[in-house]
Protein backbone atom coordinates (compact mmCIF):
# COMPACT_ATOMS: atom_id res chain seq x y z
CA UNK A 1 0.00 0.00 0.00
CA UNK A 2 1.08 3.70 -0.32
CA UNK A 3 2.88 4.70 2.59
CA UNK A 4 3.34 9.11 2.94
CA UNK A 5 6.80 10.31 3.36
CA UNK A 6 5.54 14.12 4.13
CA UNK A 7 2.78 15.37 6.23
CA UNK A 8 1.20 15.82 2.18
CA UNK A 9 -2.01 13.68 2.62
CA UNK A 10 -2.90 10.77 0.39
CA UNK A 11 -4.26 10.60 -3.29
CA UNK A 12 -7.59 11.04 -3.02
CA UNK A 13 -9.52 10.23 -6.47
CA UNK A 14 -12.10 12.65 -5.88
CA UNK A 15 -9.69 15.14 -4.43
CA UNK A 16 -11.14 19.40 -5.14
CA UNK A 17 -9.94 20.94 -8.37
CA UNK A 18 -7.20 22.74 -7.20
CA UNK A 19 -5.09 19.11 -7.06
CA UNK A 20 -6.11 18.79 -10.91
CA UNK A 21 -3.77 21.85 -11.70
CA UNK A 22 -0.77 19.94 -10.73
CA UNK A 23 -1.86 16.62 -12.66
CA UNK A 24 0.53 16.27 -16.09
CA UNK A 25 -2.67 17.33 -18.85
CA UNK A 26 -3.68 15.10 -21.43
CA UNK A 27 -0.93 14.43 -24.47
CA UNK A 28 -1.55 16.49 -27.26
CA UNK A 29 -3.39 15.32 -30.37
CA UNK A 30 -0.77 14.53 -32.51
CA UNK A 31 -2.83 11.94 -35.33
CA UNK A 32 -6.10 11.27 -35.34
CA UNK A 33 -8.29 9.21 -32.90
CA UNK A 34 -8.84 5.45 -33.40
CA UNK A 35 -12.45 5.44 -33.80
CA UNK A 36 -13.95 4.19 -30.43
CA UNK A 37 -10.86 3.12 -28.59
CA UNK A 38 -11.03 0.56 -25.92
CA UNK A 39 -9.91 0.76 -22.22
CA UNK A 40 -6.39 0.76 -21.26
CA UNK A 41 -6.15 0.33 -17.50
CA UNK A 42 -2.80 1.52 -17.50
CA UNK A 43 -3.63 5.31 -18.82
CA UNK A 44 -5.50 5.74 -15.43
CA UNK A 45 -2.06 4.13 -13.65
CA UNK A 46 -0.22 6.91 -15.03
CA UNK A 47 -2.06 9.79 -13.32
CA UNK A 48 -2.08 7.74 -10.29
CA UNK A 49 1.85 7.17 -10.23
CA UNK A 50 2.04 10.37 -11.24
CA UNK A 51 0.45 12.48 -8.58
CA UNK A 52 1.37 10.18 -5.66
CA UNK A 53 4.98 11.38 -6.75
CA UNK A 54 3.72 14.67 -6.45
CA UNK A 55 2.25 14.26 -2.86
CA UNK A 56 5.87 12.67 -2.04
CA UNK A 57 4.24 9.48 -1.62
CA UNK A 58 6.32 6.33 -2.48
CA UNK A 59 4.40 3.43 -4.17
CA UNK A 60 5.00 0.08 -2.65
CA UNK A 61 7.13 -2.14 -5.52
CA UNK A 62 6.87 -5.60 -5.34
CA UNK A 63 9.83 -8.47 -6.97
CA UNK A 64 10.80 -7.16 -10.44
CA UNK A 65 9.02 -9.30 -13.07
CA UNK A 66 10.45 -10.21 -16.76
CA UNK A 67 8.01 -11.46 -19.54
CA UNK A 68 7.76 -14.62 -20.37
CA UNK A 69 6.35 -16.34 -23.32
CA UNK A 70 4.15 -19.19 -23.66
CA UNK A 71 5.80 -21.15 -26.41
CA UNK A 72 3.21 -23.53 -27.53
CA UNK A 73 -0.15 -20.82 -28.18
CA UNK A 74 -2.28 -21.92 -31.10
CA UNK A 75 -2.84 -19.99 -33.65
CA UNK A 76 -6.35 -21.88 -34.97
CA UNK A 77 -7.71 -23.63 -32.23
CA UNK A 78 -10.02 -24.90 -35.18
CA UNK A 79 -7.47 -26.49 -37.20
CA UNK A 80 -7.07 -29.94 -37.24
CA UNK A 81 -3.29 -29.42 -37.88
CA UNK A 82 -1.51 -26.69 -35.48
CA UNK A 83 0.55 -23.78 -36.02
CA UNK A 84 1.97 -21.94 -32.72
CA UNK A 85 2.49 -19.00 -31.95
CA UNK A 86 4.16 -16.85 -28.52
CA UNK A 87 1.79 -15.30 -26.19
CA UNK A 88 3.49 -12.88 -23.71
CA UNK A 89 2.60 -13.46 -19.59
CA UNK A 90 3.96 -11.97 -16.86
CA UNK A 91 4.05 -13.98 -13.45
CA UNK A 92 4.90 -13.14 -10.08
CA UNK A 93 5.74 -15.76 -7.21
CA UNK A 94 6.43 -13.58 -4.25
CA UNK A 95 4.09 -13.49 -2.43
CA UNK A 96 2.88 -17.17 -3.15
CA UNK A 97 1.86 -19.51 -0.49
CA UNK A 98 2.68 -22.71 -2.78
CA UNK A 99 0.69 -25.75 -3.65
CA UNK A 100 -2.59 -25.09 -2.42
CA UNK A 101 -2.77 -21.24 -2.26
CA UNK A 102 -4.82 -19.81 -5.42
CA UNK A 103 -4.02 -18.20 -8.81
CA UNK A 104 -5.37 -14.49 -9.30
CA UNK A 105 -5.39 -14.07 -13.30
CA UNK A 106 -5.28 -10.16 -14.69
CA UNK A 107 -6.61 -11.63 -18.22
CA UNK A 108 -5.46 -9.46 -21.02
CA UNK A 109 -7.38 -7.04 -23.45
CA UNK A 110 -7.13 -4.18 -26.10
CA UNK A 111 -3.83 -3.22 -24.61
CA UNK A 112 -0.50 -4.30 -23.86
CA UNK A 113 -0.15 -6.39 -20.48
CA UNK A 114 2.50 -4.91 -18.45
CA UNK A 115 4.51 -5.30 -15.35
CA UNK A 116 2.43 -3.27 -13.47
CA UNK A 117 -0.30 -5.29 -13.93
CA UNK A 118 1.42 -8.21 -11.24
CA UNK A 119 4.42 -5.85 -9.59
CA UNK A 120 2.87 -2.73 -7.96
CA UNK A 121 0.07 -2.63 -5.68
CA UNK A 122 -1.90 -0.51 -7.65
CA UNK A 123 -4.55 -2.68 -8.82
CA UNK A 124 -7.46 -4.05 -6.39
CA UNK A 125 -6.46 -7.71 -7.36
CA UNK A 126 -2.45 -7.31 -6.50
CA UNK A 127 -3.83 -6.65 -3.06
CA UNK A 128 -6.13 -9.39 -2.69
CA UNK A 129 -3.37 -11.38 -3.88
CA UNK A 130 -0.99 -10.33 -1.34
CA UNK A 131 -3.67 -11.13 1.11
CA UNK A 132 -4.94 -14.75 -0.15
CA UNK A 133 -1.11 -15.50 -0.98
CA UNK A 134 -2.04 -15.85 -4.85
CA UNK A 135 -0.06 -16.40 -7.48
CA UNK A 136 -0.49 -13.51 -10.04
CA UNK A 137 -0.43 -13.74 -14.16
CA UNK A 138 -1.01 -11.49 -16.40
CA UNK A 139 -1.70 -13.04 -20.16
CA UNK A 140 -2.17 -11.01 -22.76
CA UNK A 141 -4.62 -11.02 -25.80
CA UNK A 142 -3.80 -12.04 -29.00
CA UNK A 143 -2.17 -9.78 -31.69
CA UNK A 144 -2.07 -6.90 -28.87
CA UNK A 145 1.62 -6.01 -27.71
CA UNK A 146 4.01 -8.97 -28.69
CA UNK A 147 1.47 -11.54 -29.01
CA UNK A 148 1.79 -12.16 -32.20
CA UNK A 149 -0.02 -15.15 -33.81
CA UNK A 150 0.51 -14.28 -37.27
CA UNK A 151 3.29 -12.25 -39.48
CA UNK A 152 1.25 -9.15 -39.88
CA UNK A 153 -2.24 -8.09 -39.52
CA UNK A 154 -3.57 -8.41 -42.90
CA UNK A 155 -7.55 -8.66 -43.07
CA UNK A 156 -6.37 -12.51 -44.02
CA UNK A 157 -4.51 -12.87 -41.12
CA UNK A 158 -6.48 -11.32 -38.85
CA UNK A 159 -8.93 -13.64 -38.97
CA UNK A 160 -7.98 -15.55 -36.50
CA UNK A 161 -8.84 -12.59 -34.22
CA UNK A 162 -12.03 -13.71 -32.24
CA UNK A 163 -13.71 -14.15 -29.28
CA UNK A 164 -13.70 -17.37 -29.43
CA UNK A 165 -10.06 -18.30 -29.95
CA UNK A 166 -9.18 -15.84 -27.49
CA UNK A 167 -10.83 -17.64 -24.41
CA UNK A 168 -9.52 -20.84 -26.27
CA UNK A 169 -6.23 -18.89 -25.45
CA UNK A 170 -6.97 -18.61 -21.57
CA UNK A 171 -7.58 -22.78 -21.75
CA UNK A 172 -4.80 -23.99 -23.26
CA UNK A 173 -2.41 -21.79 -20.87
CA UNK A 174 -4.32 -22.49 -18.04
CA UNK A 175 -3.63 -26.08 -18.79
CA UNK A 176 -0.06 -25.22 -19.06
CA UNK A 177 0.63 -23.32 -16.53
CA UNK A 178 -1.01 -25.65 -14.27
CA UNK A 179 1.43 -28.25 -15.13
CA UNK A 180 4.71 -26.00 -15.57
CA UNK A 181 3.99 -24.76 -11.10
CA UNK A 182 2.10 -27.49 -10.37
CA UNK A 183 -1.00 -25.76 -9.47
CA UNK A 184 -2.97 -28.48 -9.80
CA UNK A 185 -4.52 -27.80 -5.63
CA UNK A 186 -5.08 -24.27 -6.77
CA UNK A 187 -8.27 -22.43 -7.38
CA UNK A 188 -8.10 -19.55 -10.02
CA UNK A 189 -9.78 -16.38 -10.01
CA UNK A 190 -9.84 -13.90 -13.25
CA UNK A 191 -10.04 -10.24 -13.01
CA UNK A 192 -10.64 -7.90 -15.83
CA UNK A 193 -12.04 -4.71 -16.84
CA UNK A 194 -13.63 -3.19 -19.67
CA UNK A 195 -13.28 -6.21 -23.19
CA UNK A 196 -11.23 -7.85 -20.12
CA UNK A 197 -14.16 -8.40 -18.12
CA UNK A 198 -16.48 -9.85 -20.40
CA UNK A 199 -13.65 -12.05 -21.33
CA UNK A 200 -13.68 -12.66 -17.31
CA UNK A 201 -17.10 -13.44 -17.24
CA UNK A 202 -17.26 -15.57 -20.69
CA UNK A 203 -14.59 -17.73 -19.33
CA UNK A 204 -16.50 -18.34 -16.25
CA UNK A 205 -19.13 -19.67 -18.90
CA UNK A 206 -17.21 -21.32 -21.10
CA UNK A 207 -15.18 -23.39 -18.40
CA UNK A 208 -16.84 -23.24 -15.15
CA UNK A 209 -14.62 -25.96 -13.47
CA UNK A 210 -11.60 -23.95 -14.51
CA UNK A 211 -12.01 -20.50 -12.50
CA UNK A 212 -13.96 -20.98 -9.16
CA UNK A 213 -14.70 -17.23 -9.63
CA UNK A 214 -14.53 -13.85 -11.61
CA UNK A 215 -14.39 -10.24 -11.20
CA UNK A 216 -15.31 -8.56 -14.24
CA UNK A 217 -15.62 -4.76 -13.92
CA UNK A 218 -17.32 -2.35 -15.94
CA UNK A 219 -17.87 -5.28 -18.76
CA UNK A 220 -20.13 -4.75 -21.77
CA UNK A 221 -21.41 -8.35 -22.13
CA UNK A 222 -24.25 -6.71 -24.54
CA UNK A 223 -22.87 -6.84 -27.85
CA UNK A 224 -24.30 -4.01 -29.82
CA UNK A 225 -23.63 -2.14 -33.77
CA UNK A 226 -24.78 1.17 -32.95
CA UNK A 227 -23.83 2.10 -29.52
CA UNK A 228 -25.34 5.44 -29.12
CA UNK A 229 -26.17 4.82 -25.24
CA UNK A 230 -22.46 5.76 -24.57
CA UNK A 231 -23.07 9.46 -25.63
CA UNK A 232 -26.35 9.60 -23.62
CA UNK A 233 -24.61 8.53 -20.58
CA UNK A 234 -21.40 11.16 -20.66
CA UNK A 235 -24.64 14.09 -21.27
CA UNK A 236 -26.16 12.28 -18.13
CA UNK A 237 -22.14 12.45 -16.40
CA UNK A 238 -22.36 16.40 -17.47
CA UNK A 239 -25.64 16.77 -15.94
CA UNK A 240 -24.38 15.08 -12.69
CA UNK A 241 -21.48 17.34 -12.36
CA UNK A 242 -23.34 20.91 -13.51
CA UNK A 243 -26.42 20.34 -14.10
CA UNK A 244 -28.94 22.11 -17.30
CA UNK A 245 -26.25 24.73 -17.41
CA UNK A 246 -23.69 22.76 -18.39
CA UNK A 247 -25.52 20.25 -20.52
CA UNK A 248 -26.83 22.89 -22.23
CA UNK A 249 -23.49 25.32 -22.83
CA UNK A 250 -22.08 21.81 -24.29
CA UNK A 251 -25.22 20.83 -26.81
CA UNK A 252 -24.72 25.05 -28.15
CA UNK A 253 -21.38 24.80 -28.68
CA UNK A 254 -21.59 21.30 -30.37
CA UNK A 255 -24.23 22.93 -32.37
CA UNK A 256 -22.63 26.04 -33.16
CA UNK A 257 -19.49 23.84 -34.19
CA UNK A 258 -21.24 21.77 -36.52
CA UNK A 259 -22.68 24.95 -38.63
CA UNK A 260 -19.59 25.75 -38.56
CA UNK A 261 -18.04 22.46 -40.17
CA UNK A 262 -21.44 22.82 -42.56
CA UNK A 263 -20.66 25.91 -43.93
CA UNK A 264 -17.12 25.36 -44.72
CA UNK A 265 -18.23 22.33 -46.78
CA UNK A 266 -20.25 24.31 -48.73
CA UNK A 267 -17.77 27.33 -48.85
CA UNK A 268 -14.39 26.09 -48.55
CA UNK A 269 -13.22 30.25 -48.06
CA UNK A 270 -15.72 30.69 -45.10
CA UNK A 271 -13.05 30.85 -42.66
CA UNK A 272 -15.29 30.60 -39.25
CA UNK A 273 -14.34 27.34 -38.16
CA UNK A 274 -10.52 27.92 -38.98
CA UNK A 275 -9.88 30.84 -37.20
CA UNK A 276 -11.48 30.00 -34.29
CA UNK A 277 -9.94 26.27 -33.89
CA UNK A 278 -6.78 25.55 -34.57
CA UNK A 279 -7.03 22.25 -37.74
CA UNK A 280 -4.82 20.49 -38.31
CA UNK A 281 -5.72 20.37 -42.72
CA UNK A 282 -8.57 21.94 -44.18
CA UNK A 283 -11.89 20.49 -44.42
CA UNK A 284 -11.94 19.67 -47.86
CA UNK A 285 -15.35 16.56 -47.71
CA UNK A 286 -17.95 15.53 -45.76
CA UNK A 287 -15.48 12.67 -44.82
CA UNK A 288 -12.67 14.72 -43.55
CA UNK A 289 -15.94 16.82 -41.34
CA UNK A 290 -16.71 13.16 -40.15
CA UNK A 291 -13.45 12.44 -39.03
CA UNK A 292 -12.96 16.43 -37.22
CA UNK A 293 -16.68 15.89 -35.14
CA UNK A 294 -15.04 12.78 -34.22
CA UNK A 295 -12.17 14.05 -32.83
CA UNK A 296 -13.97 16.82 -30.89
CA UNK A 297 -16.34 14.30 -29.44
CA UNK A 298 -13.65 11.67 -28.46
CA UNK A 299 -12.38 14.58 -25.96
CA UNK A 300 -15.71 14.31 -24.19
CA UNK A 301 -15.12 10.70 -24.23
CA UNK A 302 -12.39 10.50 -22.90
CA UNK A 303 -12.94 12.64 -19.73
CA UNK A 304 -16.16 10.95 -18.69
CA UNK A 305 -14.81 7.61 -19.58
CA UNK A 306 -11.43 7.95 -17.00
CA UNK A 307 -13.27 10.51 -14.74
CA UNK A 308 -11.87 9.24 -11.64
CA UNK A 309 -8.73 9.67 -12.42
CA UNK A 310 -8.41 11.92 -15.31
CA UNK A 311 -6.15 15.12 -14.80
CA UNK A 312 -9.24 16.94 -16.28
CA UNK A 313 -12.74 15.84 -15.17
CA UNK A 314 -16.27 16.75 -15.66
CA UNK A 315 -16.64 19.16 -12.81
CA UNK A 316 -13.50 20.85 -14.55
CA UNK A 317 -15.10 20.66 -17.72
CA UNK A 318 -18.46 21.99 -16.64
CA UNK A 319 -16.66 25.04 -14.46
CA UNK A 320 -14.50 26.22 -17.72
CA UNK A 321 -18.12 26.05 -19.77
CA UNK A 322 -20.19 27.41 -17.67
CA UNK A 323 -17.83 29.65 -15.86
CA UNK A 324 -14.56 30.67 -17.48
CA UNK A 325 -16.35 31.06 -20.74
CA UNK A 326 -19.16 31.70 -19.74
CA UNK A 327 -19.46 35.09 -21.69
CA UNK A 328 -18.01 33.65 -24.63
CA UNK A 329 -19.83 32.62 -27.50
CA UNK A 330 -20.95 28.61 -28.20
CA UNK A 331 -17.87 27.80 -30.96
CA UNK A 332 -15.45 30.14 -28.47
CA UNK A 333 -16.58 27.79 -25.30
CA UNK A 334 -15.52 24.84 -27.07
CA UNK A 335 -12.20 26.08 -29.34
CA UNK A 336 -11.33 27.14 -25.71
CA UNK A 337 -12.16 24.08 -24.10
CA UNK A 338 -10.24 22.09 -26.58
CA UNK A 339 -7.17 23.93 -26.90
CA UNK A 340 -7.27 23.33 -23.29
CA UNK A 341 -7.51 20.11 -23.06
CA UNK A 342 -5.27 19.38 -25.98
CA UNK A 343 -2.49 21.91 -24.71
CA UNK A 344 -3.19 23.88 -27.70
CA UNK A 345 -2.70 21.06 -30.50
CA UNK A 346 -4.53 21.17 -33.67
CA UNK A 347 -7.26 18.77 -34.27
CA UNK A 348 -7.11 16.26 -36.52
CA UNK A 349 -9.85 16.93 -39.49
CA UNK A 350 -8.42 14.14 -42.27
CA UNK A 351 -10.39 10.71 -43.19
CA UNK A 352 -8.06 9.21 -45.91
CA UNK A 353 -5.48 10.19 -48.10
CA UNK A 354 -2.35 10.90 -45.96
CA UNK A 355 -0.37 8.57 -43.56
CA UNK A 356 -2.44 9.95 -39.97
CA UNK A 357 -5.07 10.20 -41.63
CA UNK A 358 -7.96 7.41 -39.73
CA UNK A 359 -8.35 5.11 -42.52
CA UNK A 360 -4.74 5.11 -43.70
CA UNK A 361 -3.39 4.48 -40.22
CA UNK A 362 -5.77 2.04 -39.72
CA UNK A 363 -4.90 0.40 -42.66
CA UNK A 364 -1.33 -0.09 -41.13
CA UNK A 365 -1.13 -3.47 -40.71
CA UNK A 366 2.35 -3.87 -39.08
CA UNK A 367 2.65 -5.16 -35.75
CA UNK A 368 4.48 -2.90 -33.09
CA UNK A 369 4.54 -3.82 -29.63
CA UNK A 370 1.84 -0.86 -28.47
CA UNK A 371 -0.59 -0.09 -31.04
CA UNK A 372 -3.83 -1.09 -31.05
CA UNK A 373 -6.18 0.64 -33.45
CA UNK A 374 -6.60 -2.13 -36.18
CA UNK A 375 -6.74 -4.97 -34.10
CA UNK A 376 -10.03 -3.09 -31.87
CA UNK A 377 -11.33 -1.98 -35.04
CA UNK A 378 -11.13 -5.49 -36.32
CA UNK A 379 -13.04 -6.64 -33.17
CA UNK A 380 -15.59 -4.33 -33.38
CA UNK A 381 -16.14 -4.38 -36.88
CA UNK A 382 -16.85 -8.40 -36.58
CA UNK A 383 -17.99 -9.42 -33.16
CA UNK A 384 -18.19 -6.55 -30.98
CA UNK A 385 -20.04 -3.22 -32.37
CA UNK A 386 -19.44 -0.86 -29.83
CA UNK A 387 -20.12 2.15 -32.10
CA UNK A 388 -20.29 5.57 -30.29
CA UNK A 389 -22.09 7.69 -32.50
CA UNK A 390 -24.20 10.62 -31.80
CA UNK A 391 -27.85 9.51 -33.76
CA UNK A 392 -29.82 10.10 -29.86
CA UNK A 393 -31.74 12.90 -29.27
CA UNK A 394 -31.07 12.18 -25.46
CA UNK A 395 -27.79 13.59 -25.86
CA UNK A 396 -26.54 16.89 -26.15
CA UNK A 397 -24.02 15.85 -28.85
CA UNK A 398 -26.72 15.35 -30.92
CA UNK A 399 -25.53 18.15 -33.10
CA UNK A 400 -22.92 16.48 -34.49
CA UNK A 401 -24.88 15.31 -37.11
CA UNK A 402 -21.85 13.48 -38.87
CA UNK A 403 -21.48 10.93 -36.43
CA UNK A 404 -23.89 8.37 -37.51
CA UNK A 405 -23.85 4.48 -37.45
CA UNK A 406 -23.76 4.65 -41.09
CA UNK A 407 -20.72 7.09 -41.09
CA UNK A 408 -18.49 5.55 -38.17
CA UNK A 409 -19.56 2.31 -38.10
CA UNK A 410 -20.95 0.96 -41.43
CA UNK A 411 -18.18 3.03 -44.28
CA UNK A 412 -15.96 2.68 -41.66
CA UNK A 413 -15.32 -0.59 -41.46
CA UNK A 414 -15.93 -1.16 -45.51
CA UNK A 415 -13.29 1.76 -45.93
CA UNK A 416 -10.56 -0.40 -43.76
CA UNK A 417 -11.36 -3.81 -44.02
CA UNK A 418 -13.75 -4.18 -47.27
CA UNK A 419 -17.45 -4.43 -47.94
CA UNK A 420 -17.96 -7.68 -46.32
CA UNK A 421 -17.13 -6.62 -42.85
CA UNK A 422 -19.95 -4.31 -41.56
CA UNK A 423 -20.81 -5.86 -38.49
CA UNK A 424 -21.81 -9.50 -39.67
CA UNK A 425 -20.92 -11.54 -36.65
CA UNK A 426 -22.78 -9.21 -33.74
CA UNK A 427 -25.91 -10.33 -33.54
CA UNK A 428 -24.91 -14.19 -33.87
CA UNK A 429 -21.87 -14.01 -31.11
CA UNK A 430 -23.95 -12.20 -29.31
CA UNK A 431 -26.55 -14.47 -29.05
CA UNK A 432 -23.85 -17.18 -28.56
CA UNK A 433 -22.62 -15.61 -25.67
CA UNK A 434 -26.25 -14.90 -24.04
CA UNK A 435 -25.54 -11.18 -23.80
CA UNK A 436 -27.09 -9.77 -20.69
CA UNK A 437 -28.48 -12.93 -19.82
CA UNK A 438 -24.85 -15.09 -19.24
CA UNK A 439 -25.46 -17.99 -17.62
CA UNK A 440 -22.60 -18.34 -15.41
CA UNK A 441 -22.26 -18.64 -11.06
CA UNK A 442 -19.80 -17.10 -8.93
CA UNK A 443 -19.33 -13.70 -10.94
CA UNK A 444 -19.21 -10.05 -9.37
CA UNK A 445 -20.00 -7.86 -12.03
CA UNK A 446 -19.36 -3.76 -11.33
CA UNK A 447 -20.64 -1.03 -12.62
CA UNK A 448 -20.49 2.80 -12.16
CA UNK A 449 -23.16 5.03 -13.03
CA UNK A 450 -20.88 7.91 -14.33
CA UNK A 451 -18.90 5.16 -17.08
CA UNK A 452 -20.40 5.90 -20.30
CA UNK A 453 -20.24 1.59 -21.10
CA UNK A 454 -22.58 0.86 -18.54
CA UNK A 455 -25.83 0.23 -20.13
CA UNK A 456 -24.03 -2.58 -22.13
CA UNK A 457 -23.25 -4.22 -18.92
CA UNK A 458 -24.97 -5.79 -15.42
CA UNK A 459 -26.05 -2.19 -13.96
CA UNK A 460 -29.48 -3.24 -12.12
CA UNK A 461 -30.22 -6.39 -9.66
CA UNK A 462 -32.47 -7.36 -12.14
CA UNK A 463 -30.19 -8.12 -14.43
CA UNK A 464 -27.68 -10.30 -11.89
CA UNK A 465 -28.15 -14.18 -13.32
CA UNK A 466 -29.54 -16.27 -11.63
CA UNK A 467 -27.60 -18.19 -8.74
CA UNK A 468 -24.63 -17.51 -6.93
CA UNK A 469 -23.91 -14.05 -9.04
CA UNK A 470 -23.59 -9.91 -7.23
CA UNK A 471 -23.54 -6.93 -8.64
CA UNK A 472 -21.59 -3.94 -7.34
CA UNK A 473 -22.73 -0.37 -7.93
CA UNK A 474 -20.46 2.95 -7.82
CA UNK A 475 -22.88 5.42 -8.34
CA UNK A 476 -20.67 7.82 -8.59
CA UNK A 477 -17.57 5.63 -10.92
CA UNK A 478 -16.24 5.69 -13.80
CA UNK A 479 -15.03 3.04 -15.83
CA UNK A 480 -13.37 0.02 -14.12
CA UNK A 481 -12.79 2.45 -10.87
CA UNK A 482 -12.90 -0.99 -8.82
CA UNK A 483 -10.12 -2.37 -10.41
CA UNK A 484 -7.45 0.07 -8.70
CA UNK A 485 -6.18 -0.34 -4.77
CA UNK A 486 -8.00 0.80 -2.02
CA UNK A 487 -6.52 4.36 -0.88
CA UNK A 488 -7.59 5.93 2.26
CA UNK A 489 -9.18 9.04 1.40
CA UNK A 490 -11.61 6.84 -1.27
CA UNK A 491 -15.42 8.06 -1.13
CA UNK A 492 -17.50 5.46 0.71
CA UNK A 493 -19.11 4.51 -2.35
CA UNK A 494 -15.66 2.92 -3.63
CA UNK A 495 -14.60 1.42 0.01
CA UNK A 496 -18.30 -0.17 -0.37
CA UNK A 497 -17.34 -1.76 -3.70
CA UNK A 498 -14.11 -3.00 -2.54
CA UNK A 499 -15.36 -4.64 0.73
CA UNK A 500 -17.92 -6.57 -1.20
CA UNK A 501 -15.26 -7.40 -4.18
CA UNK A 502 -13.02 -8.79 -0.91
CA UNK A 503 -15.68 -10.78 0.75
CA UNK A 504 -17.10 -12.47 -2.54
CA UNK A 505 -12.75 -13.17 -3.16
CA UNK A 506 -12.72 -14.73 0.30
CA UNK A 507 -16.35 -16.39 -0.96
CA UNK A 508 -15.01 -18.42 -4.37
CA UNK A 509 -11.73 -19.43 -2.34
CA UNK A 510 -13.71 -21.22 0.71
Amino acid sequence: MATAKSPLRGFNSHQVVEMQYDAPLPAPLQKNVAFHPGFNPHENLKHVVSKYEKLGIEMDEMENVVPQFFQRAIVDHTATKHAYWKQRYYLNKEYWGGDGFPVFLMVGGESPIAPTDVSQEMFYMNTLAIKHKALMVSLEHRYYGTSYPTKDMSVKNLKYLSIAQALKDVEIFHNFLTKENKLQNSKWIAFGGSYPGNLAAWLKQAYPKLFIGSIASSAPIHLKPNFQEYMEIVGKGLFAYGGNECVNSVKSSMSALHTAVVAVINDPSDETLSSTINLCGAIKSKQDAIAFEVNVMAQFQTIAQYNDYSPVKLGDLCDYMTKTAKNETPLTKVAGFLAMISEGACIPSTYRGSKDSIIDSLKNTKFDGESADRQWTYQRCTELGYTQTTTSNNSPFAPLEFVTFESVGIELCKDVFGKEFAFPNVASVDKQLRGLDIQVNNVTFTNGYIDPWHPLGISKDSQIPPGSNDLVIIKDGAHCRDMYAPQDNDTSTIKQAHEKIGKNVALYLS
